[in-house]
């Protein structure tokens, strides 16, 4: 395994990726020169869309094929897209169709008759093997539960010829016998697929139309979702209420136990382990490094297959659904990322005690401690919002009011400052520890703001509302932030040599302009505060009664030094000898008109 430029984790390949697409000879001979099992195992090794192009170029494609799991290929054409995959589906061995079909046609236990429909169309497009498999192997009650789903079937003899609700339907049939009333306007698989049925397995044919006609419809529905519901349990993916146990409180004497054996989670002899949540991009950083000194083979197949579980239990517990490109990656950047948080809770920082831990842990124990760290941010936050909301609601700007929000949400959201104009923010799962250390920073740094502003700018939360209304701005809470309350004490400290938040009126601002300021030498140079304010200011703060601690005074100094950074933006191009539209000014505290 090696670590790729851009950091992006990726087993070690026998050639470079960029022959798939200007060698292809190349490629061929050297898949030429393995047995099908291997090839499975090196086509595994190589991400996304790429997996598809090997298979392709193999000598021996159907054989390379049915080596490959079924989580796999569903997720190589979930990827690509189902019509960039019809080399892959025309191959497919009969398990891995049922597995594509039992997660595209079903949401929740609602069964979708156009997916299916879909579908069909799809295995038409495969060609006639195709769908003799899905036709000779699935169960029965699956294929009349398609089939009631797009048509009516009746027949003219004294018990079914009734012939209900088929009205502007398109009528067919092939034998005179049994009349076909289509509930769907695209007909043309459909035909085929009876056609084609009549033809090769005339026994099921009328196996089926009579099946059509006397099997009640919402008791055929329930039976083919109880084996759906079997054929996807032995596959990995539970019912609820066994997937919401990977939210439950981490079991200490799971530490113990021995992590399983490759051999006990494959589920087919021979069938490669699957490697994309590792090989497509999922893992973060800290999981990355330790992956990369991890060097048992048959270890990493079963992580392979450990993480496809606990991604599927996320999916589930989640609620979210599987046939959804983007929801389905969400759920495995979910669990990638809360493996990688309790990774690195547990190796402490180490990728070598990263690897020993992968050797020797069930990765769902990891999952579980990032997860608890997790919730502990999450408390964090709500203890916050509980005792200090009203108060934080005239500190916090609106973005980090969006960002504490996140923090409270079922599962905590991390945030990404958004590439536009002004503070906005993106939000997504949280990726590493970091990024927790991070937020507690944040949420420290309110405490120390609702702290500041009751020991050294003498207020209250009771006389946050009395400011407003005194103010000409900030004109809302909205407006109000602590930088804004921090900059206003800054100038009357300048003024007044007191540290006070109270509206300053537009003659007052324009005399704390020339003092705050340095005189330019010459016109338009930039200007720039007095050097002494701010270590002067720093030091007045300290002096006022509070418990500080170390990071107290440095959340003291950033704060300070934040603020005059904002009070050069925006008085720094102003003339305090010329008339000043105070109303678009962001700066300080101030009134002017009827207020002043």
């Amino acid at each position: 395994m090696k670590k790729s430029q851009n950091d992006t984790f990726e087993f070690a390949v026998p050639f470079p990726i960029g022959w798939i697409d200007t060698q292809p000879h190349m490629v061929e001979n050297f898949l030429e020169k393995l047995t099908p099992e291997e090839q499975a195992r090196e086509i595994l090794r190589f991400p996304g869309r790429k997996k598809i192009d090997l298979v392709i170029l193999s000598q021996c494609s159907k054989e390379v094929m049915a080596l490959l799991p079924e989580e796999e290929v569903y997720q190589m054409v979930k990827d690509a897209g189902e019509s960039e995959s019809l080399a892959i589906l025309s191959i497919a061995t009969e398990e891995q169709l049922q597995y594509i079909f039992d997660l595209e046609w079903w949401r929740g236990d609602k069964f979708c008759p156009s997916e299916a429909l879909k579908w069909l169309d799809l295995l038409d497009q495969c060609g006639e093997p195709q769908w003799l498999k899905w036709l000779v192997t699935e169960e029965f009650e699956q294929k009349v539960m398609v089939m009631q789903s797009l048509m009516k079937v009746y027949k003219n003899d004294e018990m079914t010829d009734s012939y209900e609700g088929v009205e502007n339907l398109e009528h067919y049939t092939l034998d005179g016998v049994y009349d076909i009333y289509f509930k769907v306007e695209e007909t043309g698989a459909l035909k085929k697929f009876l056609m084609l049925l009549r033809s090769t397995e005339e026994e099921i044919y009328f196996s089926l139309m009579e099946a059509i006609i006397w099997y009640p419809v919402t008791q055929t529905i329930e039976r083919a979702y109880h084996w759906r519901t079997n054929r996807t349990a032995a596959r990995g993916i539970p019912e609820f209420e066994e997937a919401m146990q990977i939210y439950s409180p981490l079991n200490p004497s799971v530490l113990t136990e021995l992590p399983p054996d490759p051999d006990d989670l494959r589920y087919f002899e021979g069938q490669a382990a699957p490697l994309y949540p590792m090989v497509d991009g999922f893992a973060p950083s800290f999981l990355k490094q330790s992956l990369l000194l991890l060097d048992r083979t048959r270890r990493m197949d079963a992580l392979g297959w450990e993480m496809v579980l606990i991604a599927n239990k996320v999916m589930v517990a989640d609620k979210k659904e599987p046939s959804q490109p983007e929801a389905r990656n969400e759920c495995l950047r979910k669990a990638m990322a809360y493996i990688n948080i309790g990774l690195e809770v547990g190796a402490e920082g180490d990728p070598k005690k990263g690897a020993r831990l992968l050797e020797k842990t069930w990765v769902q124990s990891l999952f579980q401690v990032g997860h608890e760290r997790l919730l502990t941010l999450k408390a964090t936050a709500q203890k916050l919002i509980s005792e200090r909301g009203a108060f934080l609601e005239f500190l916090i700007p609106p973005a980090d009011k969006e960002r504490l929000a996140a923090l409270v949400e079922r599962f905590p959201l991390a945030s990404e400052l958004g590439k536009g104009t002004g503070p906005s923010w993106s939000f997504r799962e949280f990726q590493s520890l970091e990024e927790i250390v991070g937020m507690e920073d944040f949420l420290e740094r309110q405490k120390f703001h609702v702290r500041f502003a009751t020991h050294v700018l003498s207020l209250l939360p009771s006389d946050m509302d009395r400011l407003v209304a005194e103010c000409s701005f900030p004109e809302d809470s909205e407006s109000m932030n602590i930088v804004i309350l921090t900059a206003t004490a800054l100038a009357r400290f300048v003024m007044f040599k007191e540290i006070s938040c109270e509206p300053l009126n537009e003659v007052a601002a324009k005399s704390f302009i020339e003092m705050f300021f340095l005189p330019n030498i010459h016109a338009g140079d930039i200007k720039q505060p007095q050097p002494h304010i701010e270590g002067t200011f720093v030091e007045a703060a300290l002096k006022c009664p509070m418990a500080w601690t170390e990071d107290d005074q440095r959340y003291c100094r950033e704060l300070i030094a934040y603020s005059m950074g904002h009070l050069c933006d925006q008085l720094g191009g102003l003339n305090p000898k010329g008339t000043i539209e105070w109303k678009y000014i962001r700066a300080i505290c101030i009134k002017w008109g009827r207020k002043s």
